[in-house]
Formats: structure tokens, sequence, C-alpha cells
């Protein structure tokens, strides 16, 4: 019988420790994420194609309760995915989550952005107090209607450990 095996990322700065989805890889985070993955074809894959993962730390722990915050961020990754149009929401869930003993918060929606060329987007955002006051989040983001690259995103959110190093 064979044995299946699992890429993980270690992101040391944020704390974390995720799944790489088979067919994904490292990806350029450029700044402020500390780590990414993306599909392995991203950079030739069509719109609809493009899917990333990230994962940081954030700057100043959340003013409220974490599920709350991270549908807040969610909120404000979308507005800056395209700048150029105020985006409309829909499908927003949240929920209060605890990764090995640590508090955090989990959200996702679906971004539409009437006017614009860049297509609506799907986010899912997990944030977790790695430490005491000490916050960091991952973020996924794929077209809506990508079904198995929000699976992927979805199972990398569902698989993250905290790694305190």
């Amino acid at each position: 019988m064979e044995k299946s095996t699992t890429a993980f990322i270690r992101d040391v700065a944020a704390q974390f420790l995720y799944p790489v989805p088979t067919g994904w890889e490292r990806a350029d985070v450029g700044e402020g994420p500390t780590s990414g993955i993306a599909p392995a074809d991203v950079a030739e894959a069509e719109e609809g194609r493009k899917a990333t993962v990230l994962a940081g730390v954030l700057e100043e722990a959340p003013g409220r309760d974490p599920a709350t915050a991270a549908l807040q961020l969610a909120y404000g990754w979308a507005q800056l995915s395209d700048a150029r149009v105020s985006a409309s929401f829909a499908d927003e869930e949240s929920r209060a989550i605890e990764i090995d003993g640590r508090r955090g918060g989990t959200a996702s929606l679906v971004a539409t952005f009437p006017g614009s060329s860049s297509g609506d987007l799907r986010l899912r955002v997990t944030l977790v107090e790695v430490a005491d006051g000490y916050w960091s989040y991952l973020m996924g983001t794929a077209h809506p209607g990508a079904a198995d690259l929000i699976a992927d995103i979805d199972a990398v959110h569902e698989g993250l450990l905290v790694a305190i190093g």
C-alpha cells in the first residue's frame, strides 16, 4: 500500500505550520505576508483559476472578537484587491475557533466588483492568537466559481497548526 505524504509550510514569523495541497507550491509573497502558496501554474492561469494562500503577522491585536475581526479583515482585503471600485459582499460567514488551545476566528465572503475587469473574489481569513497579544493570519483567495481551488484553500485553513518555535 502506497503512503501519501503531505508537504507543509513552516512560517516561523507567523508561528504557523500549514499544509500544501497537491499541485500547489511556495509563492512569491511580496511585502507584508511572511509566507504563501499558490497553484503551480498560477502565472499562466486564466483569471478565474488564480488562487493564493498567504500568512503573516498582524501589527496589532484585533480590537474585537476574533470571528468579527476576521470578517472585517476580509472586507478590507477585498477592497484592496481592486481599489478602483467599491465591492459588494455576499455569502458572509464567521465563527470562533480554537487551534492548538489558542483562540481565533475564521471568516469567508464573496466580493463582487461591479464595473471591474478583475472578476469576483472569494476570501477566507483565519486569525489566531499564537501567543499572549501576538496574532497571526492566514488568508486565501480564489474566484468563487473555482470550487476545487476553494476546497484546497479551505483544507489549508482546516489543517492550520500553531508552531511555536
